[in-house]
């Protein structure tokens, strides 16, 4: 079911939103040589208990964690393990926030021995050209689709933007995955694939909130899912990418909630 939210109802999503991003900043800031998922997810879960908040992912089919933490060729929902990190390794942390009867959801990549400050990073520029291009394709096709989400849109739209960005990269886009409502209830209507035709899917409409999803791959989009029933990575090893946001639909067109 869709779910329109009102100004009341996003109001309490945006300031759950701005909490969300602020415990994801404070995670990647945890992001260096040496240190576990484990423990990040550990200090994740800390931080969104004192923040008043509950992680909702453990409210999933019994998920364990609050947090899920995928690791180079893992894709998304990484159980966090205690593999400690190296450097230059790729990590996605994905988060979702519950407050009030109310959700959130966000996700960044990003690599261990960036600098993490205090926001999420928007564009890599560094010696390793090939790892730039992977992740600022990423962020690109996530934010162009987010441009998007505005009322008389369908959400092929968002998808087919988002696909376009990642496939002239010369990547290719998870199929087995999508984005989703979200706000009310941890996943909620309509489904936003990675791929699509601008012309299909539901229309957009003001008061919706959706999870936006970038999921993408340097090679095959073919995932297998390990032995701890969860992570889902690639079947070739390739290396991957995911970018997320809470969007509320307004009048005036796209609000990033999680910033």
């Amino acid at each position: 079911m869709i779910y329109i939210k009102s100004a009341e109802q996003i109001n309490e999503i945006r300031k759950l939103g701005h909490l969300t991003n602020q415990i994801l900043v404070k995670a990647f800031q945890l992001v260096k040589e040496g240190v576990t998922p484990l423990y990040i997810n550990n200090e994740i879960e800390r931080m969104i208990l004192e923040s008043g908040s509950t992680p909702w992912f453990k409210e999933i089919d019994n998920y364990p964690y609050g947090s899920c933490i995928a690791v180079n060729a893992d894709w998304i929902h990484g159980m966090p393990n205690s593999t400690p990190l190296e450097k230059n390794d790729l990590i996605s942390i994905d988060i979702g926030l519950k407050r009030g009867g109310f959700y959130t959801d966000h996700c960044w990549t990003s690599y261990v021995g960036f600098d993490h400050l205090d926001h999420l990073p928007l564009q890599f520029d560094t010696d390793d050209k090939k790892r730039d291009k992977l992740l600022n394709t990423g962020i690109k096709s996530l934010m162009l689709s987010i441009e998007d989400v505005k009322p008389g849109n369908r959400i092929g739209k968002i998808s087919n933007t988002m696909q376009k960005v990642v496939e002239e990269a010369g990547f290719e886009v998870v199929e087995d995955y999508a984005g989703h409502g979200v706000g009310l209830a941890p996943h909620e209507d309509p489904i936003i694939p990675c791929f699509g035709t601008p012309s299909q899917g539901a229309l957009i409409k003001e008061g919706m909130v959706l999870a936006v999803e970038s999921m993408y791959s340097e090679g095959s989009p073919k995932i297998v899912i390990k032995e701890d029933g969860w992570t889902a990575t690639t079947q070739d090893g390739s290396l991957t990418g995911m970018f997320e946001h809470t969007v509320a639909v307004t009048e005036k067109g796209p609000e990033i909630l999680t910033i």
